[in-house]
């Protein structure tokens, strides 16, 4: 995941042929701090990807899960059956981020 962290902060304003937002030094700084403190076992399954607004969206699709980090907030969610669980605009804090990981990992 680091090798794509390092291609998604080299994307300029437009990647996505329209005007998506390049991902901020912040969210650079947050995610790789992040991968620095969790295992590789945890992202099992999980992709990165890059968000129009700026932000990386870390994402499963077994689990229908996504967490979306920002510069200074998260959001994740959970799809189970037609249900959907999870929050939005949390304080970024990776103890939190893990403790989420890993309850959607199971």
């Amino acid at each position: 995941m680091k090798v794509r962290v390092s291609f998604l902060s080299t994307l300029k304003q437009g990647w996505d042929g329209y005007n998506a937002l390049p991902v901020s030094n912040q969210v650079i700084i947050n995610i790789n701090a992040f991968l620095a403190q969790i295992n590789n076992k945890d992202l099992m399954g999980w992709r990165m990807l890059p968000e129009i607004n700026g932000t990386i969206s870390l994402q499963n699709d077994a689990l229908r899960a996504g967490i979306q980090i920002g510069d200074s907030l998260f959001s994740y969610f959970v799809i189970s059956g037609n249900k959907v669980k999870g929050d939005e605009n949390l304080p970024f804090a990776i103890p939190t981020i893990i403790n989420v990981l890993r309850e959607i990992n199971g």
